[in-house]
Parts: C-alpha cells; sequence; structure tokens
C-alpha cells in the first residue's frame, strides 16, 4: 500500500513505516524458510523452538506496521478535518461581514 506524500511533517511516520515493513518482510521470509523446513520433514526441537519465536515476532511486527499505518490515516484524517473547518470558519467570518455591511448601511 503505497501511502501519498505530505508535506505536514509527517515524514518520519513514514520513514518508521518503512523500516517496519522492512524488518515485517525478514521475519515473513525466516517464517516461510522455517515451514519449508516443516514441510520436507527436516524439522527438529529446535527448529519448532525458534519457528514459535518468529510466529511471535511476526504477529507482534504486522500489528506494528497496521499501527503506524493507522497513525498516518488518522493524522491525513485529522488534516483534513483542519481545513474544513477553516472553511468553515472563512464563511463564517464573509457571512458576519456581510451582515454588518447591511446593517450599516441602513
Amino acid at each position: 500500500m503505497d501511502i501519498p506524500p505530505s508535506n505536514d511533517g509527517d515524514a518520519h511516520a513514514r520513514s518508521r513505516l518503512d523500516k517496519a515493513r522492512l524488518v515485517y518482510c525478514e521475519i515473513f521470509r525466516a517464517l516461510q524458510e522455517s515451514l519449508a523446513t516443516l514441510r520436507d520433514g527436516e524439522d527438529s526441537t529446535t527448529e519448532a523452538r525458534s519457528r514459535e519465536g518468529l510466529l511471535k515476532s511476526h504477529l507482534k511486527q504486522l500489528q506494528t506496521v497496521f499501527d503506524i499505518e493507522g497513525s498516518l490515516e488518522e493524522f491525513g484524517h485529522r488534516q483534513t478535518v483542519t481545513r474544513l473547518d477553516l472553511d468553515a470558519a472563512r464563511d463564517e467570518i464573509r457571512q458576519r461581514l456581510a451582515r454588518i455591511r447591511e446593517q450599516g448601511g441602513d
């Protein structure tokens, strides 16, 4: 999932997301290799313990990626809400100025 660039200071979070995705991919590849060993019947007790740790790491890193993605989406949503609020404020100011002009013209 590509996230569009933003010029509102979320570059650090995007960098963290890129790094988190890289770590996730490395863990995922290691887990796939471990599962291939299991399928090939070359599994050992040590390999099984290692796979258990990989699975826990996989789930934790996946959650980290989701959390960072969620924070970026939330940040973008807040920026959109802020822009909408500013537009509403401008409209309100225009309406009030128009009423003041109308009252002053009487």
